[in-house]
C-alpha cells in the first residue's frame, strides 16, 4: 500500500502528523508532501527563514530519511486565494508526485491490494531499498490518500486513490495569516469528499460531522516509552538546566501568539523564587520578558533531549490564551508531561478538562500561582502519572482511527 500524505514542516519537531505516518510507514510506503500552499508568506524575518529553507528542500529533491517514508517538497505557488495559483498548482504538483511515485520502488507481491484498514495486526512487508519491481512494471499499488491539511480537495481523484482520509487537528482558519473564509470553504470540500475524517479534539469533531457523518474523535497519542525516560535515574541533566534553581516550571513547543507569556510573566514576578524555563522556536518578541531574572528562554532543542528537560521541571505548563483556536487544540504535549510524570497547570482548555484526574486548570495569574502551588506540593507518586498515558500510545492511536474503516 503507497500511502501519499500531505503535511506541513516534515523537518519540524515531530507532531501527531509525524508519529502517525511513522506507525503507518512500518507497514506501508508513505509519501510525504511537504505541503507549504495554505498561507501567503509575508516579508517577516520568520517566513524568509522558511522560503530559504524551502528552497533548499526542492533543490534537494526526494529524500527517504527513515524505512519506508519518503519526503517530497515541491514547487507550489502559495496564494491560496487565486483560482490561477490552484490551477497552476495543481499541475506543478501531480506533476511532481507522479514522478516521485515513479522514483519510489514497488511493493512486494505480498503487499498487493492490502489496505492498512485491514489486517492491521499483521506485519507487511516494507519497501525498503532493493526491493525489486518499479511503480509503473505492473498493475500499480493500491494508493490511499491522508491530509493533514484542509485545503487540498482540488488534488482528489489525480492520483487514483481508492480512499482519502482527512485527519483534523486544529480549527486551521483560526491560525493568524490565514484566509478564514477560504479556508473553511476548502475544509468542507474536503471533509464531504472524504472517506473518513478524524479529529482530535471534541470541539472539532462537532463542527465537521455535518460534513461528513463518518467523523470519529480520536485524541492525541503520546511516545510513551520516550518520554516515560523521565523516570530513570540514569537520564542526566541537561547543562543549561542545571545552572537554573528550582522549582522549575517548564514549557516546551512552539512559542506562537496562543502561548500567553504576560500570564508566565505575572507569575514570575510574583513568585521570584520560582524560575519558568522554557524551550522552543518563537516568532514572539521577547524582548519585554528578558529583563524579568527568573524567566529564561532557552530556545529548541532536538525531541530526543525532551525526556531529559522534563526530568529537571517540577511542573509542565500549557499557557494557551483563551479563544477559538485553542478551544478547539488537544495539546500533544499534555500527554507527553503526564507519561515523564510531571503535574501539570494548564489554563481551562476542554480537552486538558478531560484529565482533571491529572491536571490542574487554571485561569487568570492568582488563580495560575495557586494552582502551580500545589502542583509543587502535588502528593501524587509521578510513576502514577506516566502509568495512567501507558494506553495511549500513537500505535494504539492509528489502530483506533484504522478500525473505523470509512
Amino acid at each position: 500500500m503507497i500511502i501519499l500524505c500531505f503535511g506541513s514542516g516534515y523537518e519540524a519537531p515531530p507532531t501527531s502528523k509525524h508519529h502517525v505516518m511513522h506507525v503507518l510507514a512500518e507497514r506501508n510506503t508513505v509519501l510525504w508532501v511537504n505541503y507549504h500552499g495554505s498561507r501567503v508568506p509575508t516579508a517577516s524575518r520568520a517566513d524568509l527563514r522558511r522560503i530559504a529553507q524551502k528552497l533548499r528542500q526542492m533543490a534537494g529533491g526526494l529524500t527517504c530519511p527513515r524505512d519506508n517514508l519518503y519526503v517530497l517538497t515541491p514547487l507550489v505557488v502559495p496564494l491560496p486565494g487565486s483560482g490561477v495559483a490552484r490551477r497552476v498548482n495543481r499541475a506543478l504538483l501531480v506533476g511532481q508526485i507522479r514522478r516521485a511515485l515513479r522514483r519510489m520502488e514497488h511493493v512486494t507481491n505480498g503487499q498487493r491490494g492490502q489496505s492498512p484498514f485491514r489486517g492491521f495486526g499483521e506485519r507487511h512487508v516494507g519497501l525498503g531499498r532493493g526491493s525489486g519491481a518499479k511503480i509503473g512494471a505492473g498493475p500499480p499499488p493500491p494508493l490511499e490518500l491522508w491530509s493533514f491539511t484542509p485545503d487540498v480537495g482540488y488534488l482528489l481523484g489525480r492520483f487514483g486513490e481508492r480512499r482519502v482520509v482527512y485527519y483534523c487537528v486544529d480549527d486551521h482558519s483560526q491560525f493568524t495569516g490565514y484566509d478564514a473564509e477560504q479556508v473553511l470553504r476548502d475544509e468542507e470540500a474536503l471533509c464531504r469528499r472524504a472517506d473518513l475524517v478524524v479529529t482530535t479534539s471534541g470541539p472539532l469533531q462537532e463542527s465537521r460531522r455535518p460534513w461528513n457523518p463518518n467523523t470519529i474523535l480520536v485524541p492525541h497519542g503520546v511516545d510513551y516509552e520516550h518520554f516515560a525516560r523521565a523516570l530513570s535515574d540514569e537520564l542526566s541533566e541537561p547543562a543549561d538546566l542545571a545552572a537554573i534553581p528550582r522549582p522549575r516550571l517548564g514549557f516546551f513547543g512552539l512559542l506562537r501568539d496562543w502561548v500567553d507569556l504576560d500570564l508566565l510573566a505575572e507569575v514570575a514576578r510574583r513568585r521570584p523564587d520560582w524560575h519558568v524555563v522554557l524551550l522552543g522556536d518563537s516568532t514572539l518578541d521577547l524582548a519585554p520578558y528578558r529583563p524579568i531574572r527568573n524567566m529564561h528562554f532557552l530556545g529548541p532543542r532536538p525531541y530526543a533531549d525532551l525526556p531529559a528537560y522534563c526530568r529537571g521541571f517540577d511542573v509542565g505548563l500549557i499557557p494557551f490564551r483563551l479563544n477559538a483556536l485553542t478551544r478547539a487544540v488537544n495539546p500533544i504535549k499534555l500527554r507527553e508531561y503526564l507519561a515523564a510524570g510531571l503535574p501539570v497547570v494548564s489554563t481551562p482548555l476542554p480537552e486538558v478538562a478531560r484529565y482533571d484526574q491529572w491536571v490542574s486548570l487554571a485561569e487568570g495569574p492568582e488563580a495560575f500561582t495557586a494552582a502551580l502551588e500545589r502542583a509543587l506540593a502535588s502528593p501524587v507518586d509521578p510513576a502514577a502519572r506516566s502509568a495512567a498515558m501507558r494506553g495511549e500510545t500513537w500505535r494504539a492511536k492509528v489502530q483506533q482511527v484504522l478500525g473505523a474503516g470509512g
